[in-house]
């Protein structure tokens, strides 16, 4: 008997996906209607979904539920990221701000609290 997860993957196997853009902010408009309700699901069941379709060898879903993380992580603060990956905050704020301070360099300061 097939797992959920790989049932669920059959519908998406019979469409194509194109190549995504690089800098997406959403999936609207740059995939299917379909392709973009297929990944509104759980985020536990997205990444195992993803990494079935690693397993399976299907880069087409790869690049899918990727992009979806990709886009649902984009310009969001470090509280945010935790919050959403649950990951406890085990910096002081000594560290924390050291930290900061020897990677401004590759935060954008929009996000920056």
């Amino acid at each position: 008997m097939l797992q959920p997860g790989l049932l669920s993957m059959l519908p998406h196997l019979t469409l194509h996906v194109q190549p995504l853009p690089e800098a997406a902010r959403t999936l609207d408009g740059i995939v299917s209607d379909w392709d973009s309700q297929f990944v509104r699901v759980k985020q536990s069941f997205l990444f195992d979904l993803m990494l079935a379709a690693d397993y399976m060898q299907l880069p087409s879903l790869v690049q899918l539920t990727c992009a979806k993380v990709a886009v649902t992580i984009k310009h969001k603060s470090d509280e945010e990221l935790r919050a959403c990956f649950h990951i406890e905050n085990d910096f002081t704020s000594e560290e924390e701000q050291e930290i900061r301070e020897q990677n401004k360099w590759a935060v954008d300061d929009a996000v920056v609290e």
